[in-house]
């Protein structure tokens, strides 16, 4: 049984060194939340933590990002929105959800003064606007 998990570990380590995004175990990621960063990857896929981009969809995004705080039920940071305009507009996190044993933040805001504010909610595996 140790090596079968050794082995799984060791592959893991691989895959991911490759750029490539493999599932994590329950009993591993259940301390940390994640974001679902890939929106056109099919349901439930690119949990990531801390991405550079979060894609809602075809041309629909928030590339660029940097983030200022990133705890296990609120994350704050600044990216390059695209989508109903395309401006620099401050990101933020929150309502945490589990699915499968994972957390996840399951709404994103995103604002810009002088543009309308823009609500999202991850929900059977891809994102809402709303």
């Amino acid at each position: 049984m140790k090596i079968i998990a050794a082995v799984i570990l060791s592959l893991g380590t691989a895959v991911g060194s490759l750029g490539i995004v493999s599932a994590v175990p329950a009993s591993a990621s259940s301390s940390r939340t994640y974001v679902y960063a890939s929106g056109m990857g099919g349901l439930w896929q690119g949990p990531t933590i801390r991405p550079r981009k979060i894609a809602f969809g075809a041309l629909y995004d928030v590339d660029s990002m940097a983030w200022s705080k990133w705890s296990s039920s609120t994350a704050y940071g600044r990216g390059h929105y695209y989508g109903f305009g395309s401006y620099q507009a401050n990101v933020k996190l929150y309502d945490v959800k589990i699915h499968h044993g994972r957390r996840y933040f399951s709404w994103i805001k995103i604002t810009k003064r002088g543009h309308k504010t823009r609500y999202l909610k991850y929900s059977g595996g891809y994102w809402h606007t709303r």
